[in-house]
C-alpha cells in the first residue's frame, strides 16, 4: 500500500526507517480506533480464533495460521499467508458452508474507499495463489446511521469481489516491481507531490521536504493545486513570486513574508467588534467522536462534548475570571455539562468562540437532548461572536503561514506565552485520546490526576489565548 502511494515511501520504510517522523497523536488516535473497531467486528464471529503472533513475526503468523486451519478452525482473526515473498494478514477469514472462504477486511470509516479495494486485492491475490478457494472478499465498515445500542446494525458489509477481480491482473506486476525496487542500492528519485499526504500522511514527509524553505508557496493561504503548478515551474520560493499574480489576500501574505511586517486593517477590526457586548465570555469545548458510540442514542463519529472552559472579561483593562467543567467518569457527560453551562453564563454579554460554528453546533445538539435546559441554551447561540473572520480579513502576520487557526494566530500575535509547545496536551486530538483513556480505566491513579490537570490546562489555554487576542483587537483598532 505504501508502494502504491509512492515507491520512495516503500523503499525508505524498508531500508531507512530511522528517517521517519515519529507517529503523531492524531495518527495514534486513528490506530487506536481501528483496533477497537476490529475487536468489535470479531464479536460477530464468536467461533473465531485469533492468530497470536507479533506484528513483525510474519513467518510465525503464517505457521500458526496453517496449524489452526489444519485443526479445523473455520474462522480466523489476523490470518497470515505468504506467497512468493509477499505476505498478507486479513482481519477475518471465514469458511462458508460450501467449503469456500470469505476474506473480510474491517475498516473504521463510514464508507468503502478506493484504497480499501487495492488493499483487498493484494490480500485476495496472496490467498488465492497460495491455494485458498475463495468465494468472495468483503469490506466491513461502520454504519453511520447506527444508533446505540441497536443490535447487529453497527457494521455494513460490502461485497467488493468484482472490483477486486478487476485489479488482480496488475497485482502480479506491481509486487514483482516492488520486490525489484527493494533490491536496489539507491533510493528512488521521486519528487514531492500530492501523494505525500494522500491517501495517508507519509512518515517521511519531513525528510522529503527538506529542500522546501519556510515560508514557501505552500504556506500562502488558499493555495491548493496552484502551489503545485508553481512548484513544477521552480517558483516555490517566496522571493521568486510577484504579488501582482495573486489574489489580494495571497498578495498580502507574500508581502508580509518578504518584508517581515504584519498587516493590520483597523477599519475591519473596528467594524468586526463594534456590536460586541460587555461583559464578554470566552467559550471553548473539547469533544471526542468515537467510531464506536459509548452512550445511548448516540451515533458513530458523533461529537460528544466532555469539557469546556470559559473566561469572563468585564473590561478590556481588567483580568478575567474563569469557570470550567470536565467530566471525569464513564457516564454520559452531556447532561451535567449542559447544566454547568447554563449555570455559568449570565443573561447578557457576548460569547466569544474562535470559529464559533463548532460551539454553536455543540450547544444546539445539547438543547435537543435536554428540554429542561433548552431555553437557556438557545439563548446562548445568538450571543456568540467570532474573532476568526476578523483575523482572516483584517490581520496577517508572517508567522501565520497558511493557517488562521487559534494555535497559529495566538503565538504569532501574542508571543511564546500563548503557544502550546510547553503544555502536556497541545491539541484537541490528544485531549480526546487522554479523556478516553481516563474514563475507560486505562490509567493508574497517579496518571489520572496528571491527565485531568493536563486537559484542564489545555482547554483553559484556548480561552485565555482568545481573551488576550480580543484585548489585542480592542487596542489595535485605536
Amino acid at each position: 500500500m505504501k508502494g502504491l502511494q509512492c515507491e520512495k515511501y516503500l523503499y525508505l520504510d524498508v531500508h531507512h526507517r530511522d528517517l521517519a517522523t515519529p507517529i503523531s497523536e492524531s495518527q495514534k488516535n486513528i490506530f487506536d480506533q481501528g483496533n477497537a473497531v476490529g475487536f468489535e467486528a470479531q464479536k460477530l464471529f464468536p467461533q473465531g480464533v485469533e492468530v497470536i503472533a507479533e506484528y513483525w513475526d510474519v513467518v510465525g503468523g503464517f505457521e500458526k495460521t496453517k496449524q489452526l486451519i489444519d485443526d479445523g478452525v473455520t474462522t480466523l482473526f489476523e490470518a497470515t499467508i505468504i506467497y512468493e515473498g509477499i505476505s498478507a494478514r486479513t482481519d477475518i477469514l471465514n469458511k462458508r458452508k460450501n467449503g469456500k472462504w470469505e476474506i473480510i477486511e474491517v475498516k473504521s470509516s463510514a464508507s468503502v474507499k478506493a484504497q480499501y479495494i487495492d488493499d483487498s486485492a493484494l490480500q485476495y491475490w496472496v490467498f488465492k495463489n497460495h491455494g485458498f478457494e475463495l468465494e468472495k472478499i468483503s469490506v466491513m465498515h461502520i454504519n453511520s446511521k447506527y444508533l446505540h445500542p441497536e443490535k447487529d446494525k453497527l457494521f455494513k458489509k460490502v461485497d467488493v469481489t468484482e472490483d477486486v477481480l478487476e485489479r488482480l491482473s496488475s497485482i502480479t506486476k506491481l509486487t514483482k516491481s516492488f520486490q525489484e525496487l527493494l533490491l536496489k542500492e539507491n533510493t528512488p528519485e521521486i519528487d514531492i507531490g500530492p501523494h505525500c499526504t494522500f491517501p495517508y500522511p507519509c512518515s517521511f514527509y519531513e525528510h522529503c521536504w527538506k529542500h522546501i524553505p519556510t515560508p514557501s508557496v505552500f504556506d500562502i493561504p488558499g493555495m491548493k493545486q496552484e502551489a503545485w503548478n508553481l512548484y513544477k515551474e521552480n517558483k516555490f520560493e517566496i522571493k521568486k513570486l510577484s504579488e501582482s499574480d495573486f489574489s489580494p489576500k495571497q498578495a498580502r501574505a507574500i508581502h508580509a513574508f518578504k518584508t517581515g511586517k504584519r498587516f493590520i486593517d483597523k477599519e475591519i477590526i473596528q467594524k468586526g467588534i463594534a456590536d460586541w457586548k460587555w461583559p464578554i465570555y470566552f467559550l471553548d469545548f473539547e469533544t471526542f467522536n468515537s467510531a464506536l458510540p459509548l452512550y445511548e442514542h448516540t451515533k458513530p463519529f458523533q461529537q460528544i462534548p466532555f469539557q469546556f472552559s470559559c473566561h469572563v472579561l468585564k473590561k478590556v483593562t481588567e483580568e478575567p475570571t474563569h469557570f470550567e467543567y470536565l467530566h471525569q467518569d464513564e457516564t454520559d457527560p452531556r447532561e451535567p455539562l449542559a447544566q454547568a453551562l447554563c449555570q455559568g453564563f449570565g443573561d447578557s454579554g457576548s460569547i466569544v468562540a474562535y470559529n464559533k460554528a463548532f460551539e454553536a453546533g455543540v450547544i444546539k445538539e445539547l438543547e435537543k437532548l435536554y428540554p429542561e435546559y433548552r431555553e437557556k441554551l438557545l439563548s446562548l447561540v445568538p450571543r456568540l461572536v467570532d474573532p476568526w473572520p476578523i483575523m482572516r480579513e483584517g490581520v496577517y502576520d508572517p508567522a501565520f503561514l497558511s493557517s488562521y487557526s487559534l494555535k497559529s494566530v495566538a503565538p504569532a500575535i501574542l508571543g511564546a506565552k500563548m503557544d502550546y509547545e510547553h503544555l502536556e496536551i497541545g491539541d484537541g486530538k490528544t485531549a480526546s485520546r487522554s479523556y478516553l483513556s481516563l474514563i475507560k480505566g486505562d490509567l493508574r491513579d497517579e496518571e489520572k490526576n496528571k491527565a485531568r490537570n493536563a486537559m484542564l490546562q489545555y482547554c483553559r489555554q484556548d480561552t485565555l489565548a482568545t481573551v488576550e487576542l480580543v484585548k489585542w483587537l480592542y487596542k489595535s483598532q485605536a
